[in-house]
C-alpha cells in the first residue's frame, strides 16, 4: 500500500480543554482526493473538508490534517528542529508511532497559551510516490492520549497513487513559515516582493504567475489576504495610488458593484499608507496602498465574504500591521510628532479620533485604523514599556464606563486568573474634555512582576477611548512620569461628519 504523510503545526490547535476520548476502532469511510488521486480512511463522526494539497478532519477540539508537504530531498530532523525555532513551540521526546509495521519521521511538540490550557501536537512524515505527505493531529493535552490510536489508523488508510499531483509545492527544502533574520515567530521572507510578513496561520499561501503577487486563502475559502507590488519608474505617495487604483477599479471598471465606504491615511511601522474600503452586496474588501522603498508600491487587500468579515477583519489587521518592506529604512515619525488615529475604524465608520504626543524614546505604530500601538526603543529605559491606546467606537453615557471597565478586569482575570486588581478610581485628562475611570494590575509573566494599567475615557460626545498600558513593575515605576505625560497629552478629535 503507498502512502502518505503530515502536515506542520496548524493554526487550529485546540481551543479549549475537554474532557473527552475517541473510540479508536470505529469504521474508517474512505475519501477519494480530487486534486491528488489519494484516499484516506475518514473516522465517523469526524468533519471533514479538502484543500488543494490534502484533508482537514475535525472533532470537538481536536484536528487532524493531512497534505503533501511536497518534493525533494530534505532531512526531516533538521526539519522539526526548524519548525520548533520558527513556530517557538517545545519539542517532546516520546515513543514514536508504529505506522503500519514502519516508524516513519515524526515529532510531538508542546505548547502553552495565554488564554487556554495546554495542547499538543503530534506530526508524522510519510514518504510516497507523490513526495512527502504529512499527519498531524492537534489536541489539548488532557485529550491527546485518547485521540493517538485515531491518528495511527489514520496514516495508515492513507493510499497515494503512483501518478504525480498535479498541485504539488515545488520543494520542502524549509518549512511553509521561515523566520527572517530577526527570527520573530511566525514571520515569513517572500523574496520576489522584497518584504517579510506574518500570513495568517492555517491559511493557504497561493503564489500567482505573474511573480509578483502573493495570497493566503483561509481553510474554508470565504476569506483571503493579498499581497500586490507595483514597481514603478518614479516615486509615488501611497494615496496618490491608491486614488488612482480607485479611479480604475472603483469608478472605471467596476465590474462587481463595489462602492466606497471609507478612506484614510497613516502609517504602518514608519511607512506611509492609504487605506480604502469598498463593499459590494455579498464582499467586503479593505486595501491598504503602501509607499515603500526603491519606487516600490505595496497593495494589501483583504477580501471577505459578508457572513464572516466581522470575524476576519481582525486577521488582516494584523497582517498589515506586521508588514514590513525590505531593502530601505521608513521615513522616521518626527519626535514629539502628534500622532492620530486614522479615522474610521476598520470595514465600518462612525469610529472617533484621537491625537498624543509620541515620547523620544518610543516608537509608534497603527496595526488598525482606531488604534495607535507605542513602545520602547532598544536600548533605552522604556525599551520594555508597551501603551497602546485604541477608539472603541462605543457610545455610552457617564454610569456606562464602570460596566465597561468592570468587563476589561474581567478579560483581564480571565487570561490572568493569579493577576491581583490593586485599585479603581476615577481619572481625568487635563483640559481635553476626557474623564472615565482605570485600574491597576500585577501578575507574574515569564517569572517576572508585571504591572498593566487600563484606563476606560469617555469623552463629551459619549465616545469611549481605551489606554492599556503594560511592562515590567520595575520598567513601569521608572517610566512613571512618563506614562503620566503620554495619557495628559491625550486629545479627542471626533471624526468630521
Amino acid at each position: 500500500m503507498q502512502r502518505r504523510t503530515c502536515w506542520i503545526v496548524s493554526a487550529c490547535l485546540a481551543a479549549c480543554v475537554a474532557a473527552f476520548g475517541e473510540q479508536s476502532n470505529g469504521k474508517l469511510v474512505p475519501v477519494k482526493h480530487p486534486a491528488l488521486g489519494a484516499t484516506l480512511g475518514v473516522p465517523r463522526g469526524w468533519k471533514a473538508d479538502m484543500s488543494d494539497l490534502g484533508y482537514r478532519l475535525k472533532r470537538h477540539d481536536a484536528v487532524i490534517n493531512v497534505g503533501l508537504l511536497g518534493t525533494g530531498q530534505f532531512d526531516p530532523k533538521q526539519y522539526f528542529d526548524k519548525l520548533a525555532r520558527v513556530s517557538n513551540v517545545k519539542r517532546v521526546e516520546a515513543e514514536p508511532l508504529n505506522i503500519d509495521g514502519e516508524t516513519p519521521p515524526q515529532a510531538l511538540f508542546e505548547l502553552t497559551h495565554e488564554d487556554r490550557p495546554p495542547s499538543r501536537s503530534r506530526m508524522v512524515l510519510l514518504a510516497t510516490p507523490q513526495g512527502w505527505y504529512v499527519v498531524g493531529l492537534d489536541c489539548p493535552t488532557a485529550a491527546f492520549a485518547s485521540h493517538c490510536p485515531i491518528l495511527q489508523r489514520i496514516a495508515a488508510s492513507l493510499i497515494v497513487p503512483n501518478a504525480p499531483a498535479a498541485t504539488a509545492p515545488a520543494s520542502i527544502d524549509q518549512p511553509t513559515r521561515a523566520a527572517d533574520a530577526d527570527g520573530a515567530d511566525g514571520r515569513h521572507i517572500e523574496e520576489t516582493l522584497h518584504v517579510s510578513c506574518v500570513p495568517p496561520e492555517g491559511w493557504k499561501r497561493q503564489a500567482m504567475t505573474d511573480g509578483k503577487t502573493v495570497r493566503w486563502v483561509a481553510p474554508d475559502g470565504a476569506s483571503l489576504v493579498q499581497v500586490n507590488l507595483q514597481q514603478l519608474d518614479k516615486a509615488m505617495t501611497a494615496e496618490a495610488f491608491g486614488q488612482a487604483w480607485e479611479a480604475e477599479a472603483i469608478d472605471a471598471n467596476n465590474k462587481d458593484n463595489f462602492k466606497r465606504i471609507a478612506r484614510n491615511t497613516s502609517t504602518v511601522n514608519g511607512w506611509p499608507i492609504y487605506i480604502g474600503v469598498y463593499a459590494s452586496d455579498t464582499i467586503a474588501m479593505k486595501n491598504v496602498y503602501l509607499a515603500g522603498p526603491k519606487h516600490r508600491v505595496y497593495v494589501m487587500s483583504g477580501i471577505f465574504g459578508k457572513a464572516v468579515v466581522a470575524q476576519r477583519v481582525g486577521l488582516y489587521d494584523a497582517f498589515v500591521g506586521q508588514f514590513r518592506p525590505l531593502g530601505g529604512t521608513p521615513p522616521a515619525l518626527p519626535t514629539g510628532q502628534a500622532a492620530g488615529a486614522a479615522g474610521p475604524g476598520p470595514l465600518a465608520a462612525g469610529d472617533g479620533s484621537f491625537r498624543l504626543t509620541v515620547p523620544q524614546n518610543m516608537l509608534a505604530q497603527r496595526p488598525q485604523a482606531n488604534t495607535l500601538v507605542m513602545s520602547g526603543k532598544e536600548g533605552t529605559p522604556a525599551e520594555f514599556l508597551h501603551i497602546m491606546v485604541q477608539s472603541q467606537g462605543v457610545v455610552g453615557d457617564v454610569e456606562a464606563v464602570a460596566a465597561h471597565l468592570q468587563k476589561y478586569r474581567e478579560e483581564v482575570l480571565r487570561v490572568r486568573p493569579d493577576a491581583k486588581i490593586l485599585d479603581v478610581e476615577a481619572v481625568a485628562v487635563a483640559n481635553k474634555d476626557l474623564k472615565g475611570r482605570e485600574f491597576t494590575a500585577e501578575y507574574i509573566a515569564d517569572e517576572q512582576r508585571v504591572t498593566q494599567r487600563v484606563l476606560l475615557l469617555r469623552d463629551t460626545n459619549g465616545q469611549f477611548y481605551t489606554v492599556v498600558v503594560m511592562a515590567p513593575q520595575d520598567v513601569y515605576t521608572k517610566q512613571a512620569d512618563l506614562i503620566g505625560t503620554l495619557v495628559q497629552s491625550l486629545e479627542a478629535q471626533p471624526a468630521e461628519e
